[in-house]
């Protein structure tokens, strides 16, 4: 997650210390940790999202976002596939 004064890492407890191993090193993302058994991460992202609400790709209720953006992510062509493939 990625905000105009942080960078942010959400993942749940049992994922968190593989990501941060093979992943972060590093890198200065701050760490948001949530219980793999409660689920909460939607209650950290809106947190740290505050009022201005955010945009996201993935299955949130988190907020809305300008549907111009939901046509970046579609899916390449077997032709585009194929001309991009090694």
């Amino acid at each position: 997650m990625v905000t105009p004064d942080d960078c942010y890492v959400v993942a749940n407890n049992i994922e968190m210390p593989r990501i941060e191993d093979e992943e972060l090193e590093d890198l200065p993302f701050k760490r948001l940790e949530y219980s793999w058994i409660v689920g909460e991460e939607q209650d950290i992202i809106r947190e740290v999202a505050g009022s201005k609400g955010m945009a996201t790709d993935l299955h949130l209720t988190c907020g809305s976002f300008d549907p111009e953006l939901g046509r970046l992510r579609i899916p390449l062509t077997d032709a585009e596939i194929g001309t991009i493939r090694c």
